[in-house]
C-alpha cells in the first residue's frame, strides 16, 4: 500500500507506509489514543489517503468520538467510495447508533462494492433483526454463510430462522454447530433454546454433557443456573452461579444474576460475590461498577458511593467511575462536585450518551436550560432516536417556555386510553381479565421487586410475556394488536417528529411483562429509553382515588420527571385506568404511578413496541 501523495520521493513515503503499519498494529493493541496520535500525524503529512482515515474512524470509534469517527468515515469514503470494508464499518456505528435507515444504506453499498464480502452480509443481517425483519435476515446471512462461513455467521442465521417460525430449520442448523463445537458455550446454548423453559432437565443435561470439552466451563455454569432461574429452581441456580464465579470471578453477567436473586430472596449474601471479586481483582474497574449499581438500586445510597470513591483511589479516574460517582450525588439531591465529575468524564468519553444527559440533567437543575439543551442536542445527533434525550429535551423546553415542548409532547393526540376488545370465547372483558388475573401471579417468582427497575413494593416478571404460548397470553397479545392498529390509524404525520416520523405498516413487541404491586405499591417517574410507543394493559385494579380533592391513589401519571424539581414539576396530565383498558403513550413521555392502599392487588401487563 502506497501512502505517499504522487511526487512524493520514494523513501518518504516508504517511511509514511511503515509508520502507517505501526499505527495498525498499536491500533490492534488496543492503544487508541496512539494509533489516532501516529495517524493525525501522517494525515498531516499526507492528507486525505483513504486507509489512514479509515483507521482514525476506527480508533477513535473504540474511544467513544462517535461524531468523530463519522467524520473519519465520510472522509476516507469521499476520497475514496466503494471501499467495501469501510461502507461495513460505517454500517455498523451507524447501527449501534440506530440510525437504521442510514447503516441499511452503508451496507448495501458494501455489497454492490464487494459481493462477496461475508462480513458487510453478516452486518446487515444482523440490522435486519435489529428491525424485527427476520427473512430479509435469512437472505443476507445465507450469502454470508456462502461467502465464507463462521461461527457468529451461523448462530445469527439460527436466531433468524426462528424469529420467522422455521423452527426445524432452525434447531437442525443449532444441533449442527453445537456437534461442530461441542465445548462452546453459544452453539450448545443455541442448541438448548428450545428447551429451557417445557424441557430443562434436558436443556441441562446437555450444558453438563459439554463440560468436559469446554475451555470455557465458567461461561456454561452460568448458561445452566439461567435455566434452573427461569424455571424457578433458585437453589440450585444459586450453586451454579457461585461455580461459574469460583471459575472466572471476573464474569460480570454472573455477578449480576447472583445478586439480583440475592437481592429478591433478601439473602444476607447480596454485594459477597463483587467483594470477594474485589478482593481477588482490586484495579478491575467493572467490578466496582456494578457493584455500587447494584447497592444504589437496593436503595442503599451511602454504600454505593463509597464503593465509588474507593475505586477511584484506587484505580484512578476512570470515566465510567467518575460518571457513576456523579449520578449517586445528583440522586441524593446534591451537588458534591457532579457537574465537575461529569465534565471531567465527557473529556475522556465526549460521545457517551449516558454522561451527556446526566450532565443535562444537572444543567437543568440548576435552570441552566440553554446549557442542558446544547448537550442533549449533541446527544441527539449521536442517536436521534433515543427516548430519554427526547423526554429531557422535552422537559428543557417546557422549563424554557419554549413551544416546541408541546409539539413533542402533544398529548392531546398521542396519549390515549382504549379499551381492549373481548377475546373470543369470553362473555365480556371482564370475564376474561377475571382469568387472566388468576393466572399470571403463577409466573412471579420473586418475592420483590426487580433491582433497577421503576417498580416499588411489587413483583415483575422477567421474560418476554407475549412470548409465552398460553393461550389467556396470546389472547391478551392479539386484543393488544387490535387496539394498536387502531391507535396507530389515527395518527398524523411529521417527518420532524420523533415519534410521528417513524410510523410504519408492520410493528413488533420488543418487550413485554406481568407487573404485581402491592399495597403501597408504585412505580417511580422514568421513560424507556430504548423504546418507540409504549402500552400499559389493566388486568386487576384495588379501589383507586376518586379525584376529589386530590386522590388520584393508583392512578398512572405523565409529565413529571425524576430529577426532583419541586415547584418546577409539572403532572400533565393523570388517568384512572379500569381492567380491560389499556394506555398507549410515546416511551419518551416521563411516566408514574400514584401508591395506593389496599389489599387487592394492582396488576398490569406493559409492553414495548417497535417500528419493524
Amino acid at each position: 500500500m502506497s501512502i505517499a501523495p504522487s511526487g512524493r520521493p520514494g523513501a518518504a513515503g516508504a517511511n509514511l507506509a511503515q509508520r502507517f503499519q505501526e499505527a495498525a498494529a498499536i491500533f490492534r493493541r488496543g492503544e487508541f489514543a496512539r494509533a489516532v496520535e501516529l495517524c493525525e500525524g501522517i494525515d498531516r503529512e499526507a492528507p486525505h489517503h483513504p486507509d489512514v482515515l479509515h483507521l482514525l474512524a476506527m480508533a477513535s470509534r473504540r474511544m467513544g468520538r462517535v461524531l468523530k469517527a463519522e467524520e473519519y468515515f465520510r472522509a476516507s469514503l469521499a476520497a475514496k467510495p466503494a471501499q467495501a470494508a469501510v461502507l461495513s464499518n460505517f454500517g455498523n456505528l451507524l447501527r449501534h447508533s440506530r440510525r437504521h435507515d442510514e447503516a441499511e444504506d452503508a451496507y448495501s453499498q458494501a455489497v454492490r462494492a464487494q459481493p462477496g464480502f461475508a462480513d458487510a452480509w453478516y452486518n446487515r443481517g444482523l440490522l435486519a433483526l435489529d428491525r424485527h425483519r427476520p427473512v430479509d435476515a435469512i437472505g443476507y446471512l445465507e450469502r454470508a454463510l456462502a461467502a465464507g462461513g463462521k461461527l457468529n455467521i451461523e448462530l445469527a442465521l439460527v436466531r433468524a430462522y426462528r424469529e420467522a417460525g422455521r423452527q426445524e430449520d432452525a434447531q437442525q442448523l443449532a444441533d449442527a454447530l453445537a456437534g461442530r463445537h461441542p465445548g462452546e458455550p453459544r452453539a450448545i446454548g443455541a442448541a438448548i433454546q428450545p428447551y429451557r423453559k417445557n424441557e430443562p432437565g434436558r436443556a441441562v443435561a446437555r450444558l453438563e454433557a459439554a463440560m468436559p470439552h469446554t475451555p470455557d466451563r465458567a461461561a456454561l455454569h452460568l448458561e445452566i443456573a439461567m435455566v434452573y432461574a427461569q424455571g424457578g429452581e433458585l437453589d440450585q441456580a444459586v450453586s451454579h452461579l457461585e461455580t461459574a464465579l469460583a471459575e472466572q470471578p471476573l464474569l460480570i453477567d454472573a455477578h449480576r444474576a447472583l445478586n439480583e436473586i440475592h437481592w429478591q430472596r433478601d439473602d444476607d449474601r447480596f454485594g459477597e460475590s463483587y467483594r470477594d471479586a474485589i478482593a481477588k481483582a482490586p484495579t478491575f474497574a467493572p467490578l466496582y461498577h456494578n457493584h455500587a449499581a447494584a447497592e444504589l438500586s437496593a436503595g442503599h445510597a451511602e454504600n454505593a458511593e463509597a464503593i465509588l470513591e474507593t475505586a477511584i483511589a484506587k484505580i484512578g479516574r476512570d470515566p465510567f467511575l467518575l460518571h457513576g460517582l456523579a449520578a449517586q450525588r445528583l440522586r441524593r439531591g446534591a451537588d458534591d462536585g457532579a457537574a465537575a465529575l461529569l465534565t471531567e468524564a465527557l473529556d475522556a468519553q465526549p460521545d457517551n450518551i449516558r454522561f451527556l444527559v446526566d450532565l443535562a440533567n444537572h444543567r437543568i437543575r440548576a435552570g441552566h436550560y440553554d446549557q442542558a439543551e446544547t448537550l442533549l442536542e449533541h446527544a441527539r445527533a449521536i442517536e436521534p432516536w433515543h427516548q430519554e434525550v427526547w423526554a429531557y429535551l422535552g422537559t428543557t423546553w417546557r422549563l424554557a417556555g419554549d413551544a416546541r415542548h408541546d409539539w413533542l409532547n402533544d398529548y392531546d393526540t398521542l396519549l390515549k386510553p382504549l379499551t381492549l376488545p373481548t377475546p373470543a370465547g369470553f362473555a365480556d372483558t371482564t370475564a376474561f381479565m377475571d382469568e387472566l388475573a388468576g393466572y399470571l401471579p403463577g409466573l412471579h417468582s420473586a418475592g420483590r421487586q426487580p433491582l433497577d427497575q421503576s417498580v416499588r413494593g411489587g413483583t415483575q416478571t422477567f421474560e418476554i410475556l407475549f412470548d409465552n404460548p398460553h393461550p389467556l397470553v396470546q389472547a391478551l397479545k392479539s386484543a393488544v394488536d387490535t387496539v394498536l392498529a387502531e391507535y396507530l390509524a389515527a395518527m398524523p404525520r411529521d417527518d420532524t417528529h420523533p415519534f410521528y416520523a417513524r410510523i410504519a405498516q408492520r410493528t413488533h413487541y420488543t418487550g413485554s411483562w406481568s407487573i404485581v404491586l402491592r399495597s403501597g405499591g408504585h412505580h417511580t417517574n422514568h421513560v424507556h429509553p430504548r423504546g418507540w410507543l409504549s402500552c400499559c394493559n389493566y388486568i386487576a385494579l384495588p379501589p383507586l382515588g376518586d379525584g376529589e380533592n386530590g386522590d388520584r391513589r393508583g392512578w398512572i401519571r405523565f409529565g413529571e420527571t425524576s430529577m426532583h424539581l419541586g415547584e418546577r414539576e409539572q403532572v400533565a396530565r393523570a388517568i384512572r385506568p379500569e381492567p380491560g383498558q389499556c394506555v398507549f403513550f410515546p416511551s419518551y413521555f416521563w411516566h408514574g404511578t400514584y401508591a395506593f392502599e389496599s389489599e387487592t392487588p394492582r396488576m398490569t401487563v406493559p409492553c414495548d413496541i417497535d417500528p419493524a
